[in-house]
């Protein structure tokens, strides 16, 4: 027979509170606040007063922030590279003006 999960040791039913999440983040409490208003955040739920986030559902949104990083940012071209672009014909070319 199993043994019953304690609700205290085990880290799925483990819930923090806003000020733990912004502990965790090392983001201001008023950050995380914000998040939970216009719901970009780390899921939560409200429990009469309180709102509790799970610790499992904040790092799973934790990790799907790092997967959502933008790569890294390519290097702008210099003029040199801009000209011969242009000459090469591979620029940016104005669309034909409509009749009057």
């Amino acid at each position: 027979m199993a043994a019953t999960p304690d609700p205290h040791t085990n880290p799925a039913t483990e819930y923090l509170l806003t000020r733990e999440v912004a502990e965790l983040l090392r983001t201001p409490e008023s950050t995380v606040r914000y998040w939970r208003h216009v719901r970009t955040g780390p899921p939560s739920v409200k429990v009469g007063r309180r709102v509790l986030y799970n610790r499992v559902a904040v790092l799973a949104w934790l990790d799907a922030q790092r997967a959502s990083e933008p790569g890294p940012v390519p290097r702008p071209r210099t003029s040199d590279e801009v000209i011969a672009a242009r000459v090469a014909g591979y620029g940016r070319q104005r669309p034909a003006r409509p009749p009057r």
